[in-house]
């Protein structure tokens, strides 16, 4: 049986989580404690100089990861597993868009 395409948003947080190497049980708390543990051992000044470039990219994928699961979790705190996600993001476009790209187009209600 083939599966349903899957929502990009769900697709995004799930890679967040590995990222992160975290559980799908994984809370807010358990989020920003293992961004803090990787950004100690990752940060390119405490590497040597042949790998503070391979460091810093290493660095911005921890840091866009904890973004998109750290703002996604203080709205909606639900396990990390896509079953959950799928059934708790509705349009992630529209999430998406209201939380970092300003106002829905079309939205006017200031």
């Amino acid at each position: 049986m083939a599966r349903a395409p899957s929502n990009p948003l769900v697709e995004r947080l799930l890679q967040a989580r590995e990222v992160l190497g975290l559980p799908e049980e994984a809370s807010l708390a358990d989020v920003k404690k293992a961004y803090r543990s990787l950004s100690l051992s990752l940060h390119p000044d405490r590497r040597p100089p042949e790998e503070r470039e391979e460091a810093e990219a290493a660095m911005q994928r921890v840091n866009e990861a904890y973004a998109v699961l750290e703002c996604f979790l203080e709205h909606y705190p639900v396990p990390l597993h896509r079953k959950a996600l799928e059934a708790r993001v509705f349009d992630p476009e529209q999430w998406w868009r209201e939380r970092f790209a300003g106002p829905v187009a079309g939205n006017d209600s200031d």
